[in-house]
């Protein structure tokens, strides 16, 4: 009900005005009479008065001095006066001290009646400017978690009281992540804008913040029963889908009588909306939640498994990832544990990488953007894919250093009694990594590509040198004469005496 106090010399006026007006027709109601300013100043000290309608001319105090005091001490009441002087100076100074109004005596009953109903408009539309104002000032208090210091929140308060709604956008990475700020920034907005408008649609009146990328923090006057708040924000989590297209989920907290009570409710709510990944529902309330975050442990047979992966194969990164995600969801870890645990993790694996891979995990990963499995997952994977190719990079630059180590080594040696592990035992490596070694760098095994390097030799020796066979198969490393010979004939097609005729035969041809 708006309130009103008539203030008149003239005690037939007032009674006038109380009785002849139809005040309750546009919601008002003259809860007192004052018989001049001073008295009526005493009334507004001790009542609480939304529009005062007074005369100009009284003893004591004017109608402009009340005015003056008004505007000074009580500037929430607006003031109409009503005057029998149609003089241009006290209209002025009735402007100066923001009267809404200025009516000549006699006061025709419709245009005071409109008058009043458009002060009463104007001043319901300042009290909600003004809660919007205080309200969004104490959400920006408690995301900056600071002490609420101003103790007039509550006597502006719209329906005394308080609630508070946390909204997020499923898969915000996947969703809008990747969009231009400029598209994101407009995206928000309609965001925010569609719920404001939503909530005012049902009578509710809200200011919001968003406290990060992706998550909108409301302070609204629903005073309704949870279960009605439930049903309320589900019908708005509908609307606001089909007019932008975004699926939210809504978190809300219990009903705060105070403002006072807003600074635990905050904390709560924000602790609750880690659960939003594995809440089915779109709408959720802060009771009944486990919202403790503890440093959970993980099975060693992830670590194991991952241990035991040596080289980038795209099957086993996705076997070992979904695996170790849908442990996290039958778990129900909460975004902020698996963060935890995976920068941990690639602390601990993926450390000699870290300033020269950018690795997603080891940065600051923000829980409400990544606000799902499915994108921690893909994250993660990339990751790993990252990991496993520079690391396939430096394995495959380590093993053609090692090959060509090798293959000098035995460039150098091959008239020895040459064996495959002692060259192994050379670059520092097993039997096996050695034999796939020198299969890949040279396309043959050790003792094929041994003889090679032997025959090439000999075949020097037998166009360049004078040595007989069965010495020069010594100098190449052949103990035993016919085995060179076979070995030969097996890898040129003839004998090495043939082959030294061959050559001979070259020479007197060139010399004609």
């Amino acid at each position: 009900m708006f309130k009103v106090l008539i203030v008149d010399d003239e005690q037939i006026i007032c009674m006038g005005l109380r009785q002849t007006v139809p005040w309750q027709k546009i919601g008002a109601k003259v809860i007192g009479e004052a018989y001049d300013g001073e008295e009526a100043l005493g009334m507004i000290e001790r009542m609480d008065i939304d529009l005062v309608i007074s005369d100009v001319k009284m003893p004591i105090m004017d109608g402009l001095e009340l005015a003056e005091h008004i505007e000074a001490r009580h500037p929430h009441i607006r003031m109409i006066i009503i005057s029998g002087y149609d003089e241009f100076n006290y209209a002025k100074r009735a402007l100066q001290f923001k009267v809404s109004d200025y009516l000549l005596k006699p006061v025709d009953i419709d245009e005071l009646l409109e008058t009043v109903r458009k002060v009463k408009i104007e001043k319901k539309q300042e009290k909600q400017r003004e809660w919007h104002y205080s309200m969004n000032q104490v959400l920006i208090t408690l995301a900056m978690e600071q002490e609420l210091e101003n103790k007039e929140f509550d006597k502006r308060c719209l329906n005394k009281g308080y609630r508070l709604i946390g909204s997020e956008m499923e898969d915000y990475a996947a969703t809008i992540l990747h969009l231009p700020d400029k598209e994101k920034s407009k995206i928000k907005k309609q965001w925010n804008l569609q719920l404001e408008k939503e909530l005012l649609a049902r009578g509710i009146h809200g200011t919001s913040v968003f406290i990060s990328k992706n998550r909108l923090i409301t302070c609204c006057n629903l005073i309704e029963s949870d279960a009605q708040t439930m049903s309320i924000l589900n019908e708005i989590v509908l609307a606001i889908h089909k007019n932008l297209g975004h699926k939210l989920k809504f978190c809300f907290s219990s009903y705060s009588a105070s403002a006072r009570e807003l600074p635990d409710q905050y904390q709560l709510l924000i602790k609750s909306m880690r659960a939003h990944p594995f809440q089915q529902e779109a709408v959720y309330n802060t009771e009944e939640l486990d919202l403790t975050i503890m440093k959970k442990e993980i099975p060693a047979f992830f670590e194991h498994q991952f241990k035991n992966m040596d080289k980038l194969d795209e099957d086993d990164l996705i076997r070992f990832t979904k695996s170790l995600f849908q442990y996290f969801q039958e778990n129900a870890w909460y975004i902020e544990e698996i963060i935890i645990y995976l920068k941990t993790f690639e602390e601990k694996f993926f450390i000699e990488l870290k300033d020269v891979v950018q690795l997603q995990m080891l940065h600051r990963v923000n829980a409400d953007v990544y606000n799902s499995y499915n994108q921690m997952e893909l994250l993660f994977l990339a990751d790993l894919r990252a990991f496993f190719t520079y690391r396939n990079k430096l394995d495959q630059g380590r093993q053609q250093l090692l090959a060509k180590q090798a293959v000098t080594y035995m460039k150098e040696h091959f008239s020895s009694d040459l064996k495959a592990t002692e060259v192994a035992d050379v670059i520092n490596v097993s039997a096996n990594y050695f034999s796939q070694l020198i299969k890949q760098e040279t396309g043959q095994h050790f003792n094929d590509y041994l003889h090679f390097i032997r025959i090439n030799h000999a075949k020097t020796l037998l166009q360049e040198t004078p040595y007989r066979i069965f010495e020069i198969a010594d100098m190449v490393g052949y103990k035993d004469y016919k085995y060179f010979v076979h070995i030969f004939k097996k890898t040129t097609n003839i004998t090495p005496t043939q082959y030294r005729n061959m050559g001979m035969k070259n020479v007197v041809i060139n010399g004609e």
